[in-house]
């Protein structure tokens, strides 16, 4: 009796609930090829979009600097290297880090 009643139980659960495939909203394959090929070439567009402007701006950092006087390129440059130095953590040379250590 119990067990007659465990299978009407799980027979009217079953029932009022909807099938898997019914209420999936997954893509199917071919979806799922266009959306992952599409993302790839979003993600090449970015790329050589990001290329385009760095070197856009390389173009007009260069053109800028050729347009300035020998005296303004030197400063330029000098402050280009210490730039380079605060990046890399080295604003004072070696030998005034040693001379401060003592």
């Amino acid at each position: 009796m119990k067990l007659i009643k465990y299978i009407l139980f799980l027979g009217l659960l079953c029932a009022f609930y909807p099938a898997e495939a019914q209420t999936s909203d997954e893509p199917n394959l071919i979806e799922k090829f266009r959306q992952k090929r599409a993302k790839r070439q979003a993600k090449k567009r970015a790329k050589a979009h990001y290329k385009e402007l760095e070197r856009n701006y390389k173009e007009r950092q260069h053109n800028h600097y050729m347009m300035q006087d020998e005296q303004t390129r030197t400063m330029m440059r000098n402050g280009q290297k210490q730039a380079r130095r605060q990046v890399n953590g080295r604003t004072h040379s070696w030998w005034n880090r040693m001379r401060n250590r003592l």
